[in-house]
């Protein structure tokens, strides 16, 4: 399956992020951008991510979901998207076109 947003297509199960450039996520990346992909400009909490993302985890934290927002952060930036993560440390956060 494919899920697109903006500039950038998921190919979740390669796990490869196309924009101009394309890159392949982990797993859990593409578990994370799915979830964003399917609520487009909607604000996500960390509970919410935890919850879909982390339900298997039960060490999960907000400081996980953080680090992987910002794993995803950096890979939008290396393909030269203009889809961003907006957000603070803690949440909520939001897939957004630049």
């Amino acid at each position: 399956k494919e899920l697109s947003y903006g500039d950038i297509t998921l190919k979740a199960e390669t796990g490869e992020l196309i924009s101009e450039n394309s890159i392949r996520l982990s797993q859990k990346e593409v578990d994370m951008l799915d979830t964003f992909l399917r609520n487009p400009e909607k604000e996500l909490d960390c509970d919410y991510f935890l919850t879909h993302t982390w339900s298997d985890d039960r060490d999960a934290s907000s400081d996980m979901v953080y680090l992987y927002v910002k794993y995803l952060r950096d890979k939008l930036d290396y393909i030269n998207s203009t889809v961003t993560i907006r957000g603070d440390k803690g949440g909520p956060y939001q897939l957004m076109e630049m």
